[in-house]
């Protein structure tokens, strides 16, 4: 019997094959950086996949972003200006813990 749901790496690679055609019109330099800046969307595979996702190409961006927000970090990015925004607790709880205290 085989699996009917495709894993959250399987759904990556089908979203970057999806998106092939973008990478044609690149210049070859730019279709290098291309690849490189794809690949980054199964960084934190593990971590995203623990979270319910509908689209998988937002779990792909996801990381995506996460990667570039440690790039900038690494490289000296100044965001001590987002330091002061409070983040939202109730974001932060997993859905199911969310959903349990409401029935609670």
């Amino acid at each position: 019997m085989g699996r009917t749901v495709p894993t959250l790496n399987q759904s990556i690679k089908a979203t970057i094959h999806d998106l092939s055609a973008i990478r044609v019109g690149l210049t070859t330099d730019d279709k290098e950086l291309w690849d490189e800046f794809m690949r980054t969307a199964h960084l934190n595979e593990r971590a995203i996949s623990l979270a319910v996702w509908y689209d998988p190409f937002d779990a792909m961006v996801l990381a995506m972003l996460f990667k570039q927000f440690k790039m900038i970090k690494k490289l000296g990015g100044d965001t001590s200006e987002w330091h002061d925004i409070p983040l939202d607790e109730a974001q932060s709880e997993p859905a199911e813990a969310t959903d349990a205290s409401r029935t609670a």
